[in-house]
C-alpha cells in the first residue's frame, strides 16, 4: 500500500495521496462507528448495559463505604439512572461521529473526482469497499458475540434451575425464559409508566380505600395520595431506568398470547407456579363444582338480590341503633359484583386435584362479613390460646420443650375443613359464648346470630359463565370464614383436653397454607399424645375420629359426622 500512495505522490501530487489515505482510514472509522451504533442501539433495546459502561460507574459503590452508608437501594438507583444517561449520551456521540466521517469521506471523494482520472478513482474505491464489508462484518461478529454473552448474563435469573418454583402439568412445551419468567410468581411486579396509568381508575380505587379511613384523616390522606401520584407521574424514573426483565415480559406476554389453551396459576402450598391446559382446568373444576352435596347451580345472577337484602339489614340495624349512620354507610354496597372462583392445584398430590377458593373481592356482602369477622376475631382472641402464627413460632416454642418418653409429635391435617363447618354448630358456639362477643360488639345476639346466618346461607359465586351457590360449610376466600373456622377447631380441641385421661404436654394449632412443617404439604402439629391413644370426638352432637398410625408420623380428621 505504501508503493501504492507514493505512486500516487509521483503521479497526481501530495495532495492527492493525503485524499486517498483519508478515504482509507474513515472507511476503517466508519466501519467501526457504524458497527458501534448498532450495538448501542440493541443493547437500549434489549435494556443491556455495555461493559465499558458498567465499569465507567463501578466507582459509586465505593462512595457509600467511605461515607459509611448502607442504603445501597440510593446508589443503585442513582447508578442505573446514570448508566442510562451515558448510554443514551454515547449514542448521541456515536451518530453525530458518525456524521462527521461521512461528510469527510464525501469531501476526500469529491476532491479526487477532480484530481484523478475515473478509472483510477472507480478502482480504488472498488478495493475500498471490499476491504470495509470485510471489517465491518468482522467487527459484527465480535459485537454479536458481546450482545450474545450479555444477554446471557442478564437472564441468568430467568434460565437457571426453576424447577422448585415452577411446574408444567400441561402438554405444552414453555421455553425457558418465559418458565424463569414465570417462576417469579404472581407477587414480582415491575414499575408501570406513566403513560400506561388509568388515572381515574387509580383515582377511583385511590377514593375507595380513603372511605374506609377516619373521616378526620381523609383529607390528609388525599392530599399525600395526590402529591404522590403527581410525583410519580412527572418523575422520569420509569422511563429512564430500564431493567432487562421488561424484554423477558414481553416475550412472555406473546407466548401467553399464542397459547390461549394455557392457563397459569399459583399452587395451593408451595408458592409454586403451575402451568396447565384450560381443559384440564375446567374438567377438574367442573368435577368440584358439579358434588351436589355442596354447589348448587342458579339459573341467573344473585349478586342484585343479595345486594338488597344486605342492606336492608344494614338498614334495619341502624335503624334500631346498634350502628351509627357512618359505619352504615360504609357497609351498604350499590356496584357489588358477584365473587369469582378459582381452582389452585394440588402438586403434592397424585393428579393434581384444585382447592376451590372463592374470591369475594368487591362481592356486596364483603364489608358486612368483614365487619362481623373483624368483631369474632376481637372477641375470641383470648379464647384461641393454642394459635401459633408460623412454623416459626411453633418451633420457637417447642425449642426447650422435652417429650416423655412414651409421648410422640404427632401431626393432624384437617381434610376440607370450610366446607365441613355446619351452620348449627357455628351458631352454637358463638351463643354458648357471646359473653365473649358482647363487649365488643353493638348488636344484639338476636341480630348478631341472623346476621352471621344470613352470610353463611347467601354464598353464591361465578365461574365459566354460570352461577353456583355453595350450600355446605363456608367459602374459602370469605372474610369471616378463617376466624369461624378457627373457634370451631378451638371449641374442638378445648373438648379433647378436657375429655382424654392423660394431660397433653403442649398442643398449637395453625390455620393456613403459608409456611410447612412436612415437606409438600401445609401441617402444623395440632398435639402431643401417646402412640396408642384412640380419641372419639363430640362436639355439640358432631363428632370426629382420629385414628392412631403405628409411627404417628402423620394423620387426619374425619369427615365430620352428625352423631345420634
Amino acid at each position: 500500500m505504501g508503493s501504492f500512495y507514493q505512486r500516487m505522490t509521483m503521479e497526481f501530487g501530495p495532495a492527492v495521496a493525503r485524499a486517498l489515505k483519508t478515504v482509507t482510514n474513515t472507511n476503517i472509522r466508519l466501519a467501526h462507528q457504524r458497527n458501534r451504533r448498532v450495538f448501542l442501539l440493541e443493547c437500549r433495546r434489549l435494556h443491556l448495559t455495555p461493559r465499558f459502561l458498567e465499569d465507567s460507574t463501578q466507582h459509586f459503590w465505593k462512595i457509600p463505604q467511605r461515607l459509611n452508608h448502607n442504603n445501597t437501594s440510593q446508589i443503585e438507583f442513582l447508578t442505573q439512572k446514570v448508566t442510562h444517561k451515558l448510554h443514551n449520551i454515547t449514542i448521541y456521540d456515536t451518530c453525530r461521529a458518525i456524521k462527521m466521517l461521512e461528510s469527510r469521506l464525501s469531501w476526500a471523494v469529491d476532491f479526487l473526482r477532480c484530481n484523478i482520472p475515473f478509472r483510477v478513482l472507480d478502482e480504488f474505491l472498488y478495493t475500498q469497499n471490499i476491504k470495509y464489508d470485510t471489517l465491518f462484518n468482522k467487527i459484527k461478529k465480535s459485537n454479536l458475540r458481546k450482545l450474545k454473552s450479555r444477554k446471557a448474563n442478564s437472564s441468568d435469573l430467568y434460565t437457571t434451575d426453576n424447577s422448585n418454583w415452577f411446574k408444567n402439568v400441561s402438554n405444552i412445551e414453555i421455553p425457558d425464559d418465559v418458565r424463569g419468567f414465570l417462576s417469579l410468581g404472581p407477587k414480582f411486579s415491575l414499575p408501570v409508566s406513566p403513560q400506561h396509568i388509568d388515572i381515574f381508575k387509580l383515582l377511583s380505587e385511590v377514593e375507595i380505600t380513603i372511605q374506609n379511613s377516619d373521616e378526620q384523616k381523609r383529607d390528609l390522606l388525599r392530599t399525600r395520595a395526590t402529591n404522590l401520584i403527581t410525583n410519580y407521574i412527572n418523575s422520569s424514573v420509569v422511563t429512564s431506568v430500564a431493567p432487562p426483565t421488561y424484554d423477558i415480559e414481553r416475550r412472555t406476554k406473546r407466548f401467553l398470547k399464542a397459547n390461549p389453551n394455557l392457563v397459569i396459576t399459583k399452587s395451593d402450598k408451595g408458592n409454586v407456579t403451575v402451568a396447565m391446559t384450560k381443559e384440564d382446568y375446567l374438567e377438574k373444576s367442573l368435577i368440584l363444582l358439579n358434588d351436589a352435596n355442596t354447589y348448587l347451580p342458579v339459573i341467573r345472577d344473585p349478586t342484585h338480590s343479595i345486594e338488597t337484602q344486605c342492606n336492608n339489614i344494614i338498614k334495619k340495624i341502624n335503624n334500631l341503633g346498634y350502628i351509627d349512620d357512618t359505619t352504615a354507610r360504609n357497609l351498604k354496597t350499590y356496584n357489588g359484583v358477584c365473587p369469582k372462583y378459582y381452582g389452585l392445584p394440588k402438586i403434592h398430590k397424585d393428579g393434581y386435584p384444585l382447592r376451590p377458593i372463592v374470591s369475594c373481592v368487591g362481592a356486596s356482602t364483603q364489608p358486612l362479613a368483614k365487619f362481623i369477622s373483624q368483631i369474632l376475631y376481637k372477641s375470641f382472641s383470648s379464647f384461641n390460646k393454642f394459635r401459633v402464627k408460623d412454623s416459626f413460632e411453633f418451633a420457637e416454642r417447642i425449642n426447650e420443650s422435652i417429650l416423655p418418653s412414651d409421648f410422640s409429635l404427632v401431626s393432624f391435617d384437617v381434610v376440607s375443613l370450610f366446607t365441613h363447618i355446619p351452620l348449627q354448630l357455628v351458631v352454637d358456639i358463638i351463643e354458648e359464648h357471646f359473653d365473649l362477643v358482647e363487649p365488643n360488639c353493638t348488636l344484639s345476639k338476636k341480630e348478631f346470630l341472623d346476621t352471621v346466618t344470613f352470610l353463611y346461607n347467601n354464598t353464591f359465586f361465578s365461574f365459566d359463565g354460570k352461577f353456583y351457590q355453595q350450600v355446605k360449610g363456608l367459602p374459602m376466600g370469605g372474610a369471616a370464614s378463617p376466624v369461624i373456622a378457627e373457634i370451631v377447631r378451638n371449641k374442638l380441641l378445648y373438648y379433647v383436653i378436657d375429655r382424654v385421661s392423660f394431660e397433653f404436654p403442649f398442643i398449637y394449632q395453625y390455620l393456613g397454607t403459608k409456611d410447612n412443617l412436612t415437606k409438600g404439604r401445609s401441617k402444623v402439629p395440632l398435639a402431643v399424645c401417646t402412640c396408642t391413644t384412640r380419641i372419639s370426638l363430640s362436639v355439640l352432637g358432631y363428632k370426629r375420629v382420629m385414628r392412631p398410625r403405628s409411627h404417628f408420623n402423620g394423620g387426619r380428621f374425619s369427615s365430620l359426622i352428625k352423631t345420634n
